[in-house]
């Protein structure tokens, strides 16, 4: 495995928050003063709804946008903005190699455990958000597509922490031995998800999805509470969401506003911020 190489100071987790609210920011004041709406989405909103801020295990920010804004975000975001604040995405980076983008704070580094190569530093996550069919029937279908497509995708691009055990060795080979695939091959599948994504664009149903990774939410929701976004306190911040979020929440989380098991109540992410040299 490639050993980490550290660049300037280590980030802190609470440090790392500020500038993912940082990002966030940058983002909203954006998407505000050129009407693209947003919405928090996954447990960003549920931190929002029932914490009032970040979940206090979560170390992640996620947002949602209908594909037209995303597009619109994606094409008309400078390349940098207030000085140190970019996106990349399939449009945007011709190396990129998600189906989703990310905006991040380019004075900073991430390095993440197993899939390292310095594109992005302390990020948000920027998911596109498409129609799909009203037919439960013709969802089902779609829906086992794209999530082997997806999984295929997974197995190129896996981030699994490395453990020095007989099971983390297996681990670590079963999922990146098939990093041997070129980055060329993982930009492909991302591109092919996201035109995956857009099979169901313009088609007038009233369901949408985030076809582009779709792990949480477990079916499609109404697109109709992409209609009414407010403002929630989110930590020292306001942040935009779906007003009518109850559908969205319960389809994501069950009874969202009970906690789950201590067990459960950990940090999902393997990486670690550094600021540049």
């Amino acid at each position: 495995m490639k050993e980490v190489q550290k660049h300037g100071k280590e980030i802190g987790l609470e440090e790392l928050k500020v500038l993912q609210m940082d990002v966030l920011q940058a983002v909203d004041e954006f998407c505000t003063e050129h009407n693209i709406r947003y919405s928090m989405a996954c447990g960003t909103l549920l931190g929002a709804i029932r914490h009032k801020g970040y979940i206090p295990w979560d170390d992640d920010i996620d947002i949602y946008l209908l594909r037209d804004d995303y597009e619109r975000l994606m094409k008309e975001f400078p390349c940098v903005y207030n000085g140190c604040y970019c996106i990349s995405s399939l449009e945007r980076d011709k190396i990129w190699d998600k189906p989703y983008a990310k905006g991040f704070d380019n004075r900073t580094i991430v390095e993440e455990y197993g899939d390292y190569d310095g594109k992005f530093g302390v990020n948000i996550d920027i998911f596109p958000v498409d129609e799909v069919p009203d037919d439960e029937k013709e969802w089902k279908t779609y829906d086992d597509q794209r999530r082997k497509l997806y999984l295929k995708y997974a197995k190129l691009v896996a981030i699994i922490p490395f453990r020095f055990t007989p099971m983390g060795i297996v681990r670590w080979f079963k999922w990146n031995f098939p990093k041997w695939f070129s980055s060329k091959s993982r930009r492909c599948m991302a591109e092919i998800i996201d035109e995956n994504s857009k099979k169901w664009r313009n088609s007038g149903y009233k369901r949408v999805f985030e076809c582009c990774q779709g792990i949480l939410q477990k079916k499609p929701f109404d697109a109709s509470v992409f209609d009414d976004i407010i403002s929630f306190p989110f930590e020292d911040r306001q942040f935009k969401g779906f007003k009518n979020y109850d559908e969205y929440m319960r389809n994501g989380f069950g009874d969202y506003m009970t906690l789950p098991p201590i067990e459960q109540q950990k940090p999902h992410h393997s990486f670690t911020a550094y600021w540049k040299e």
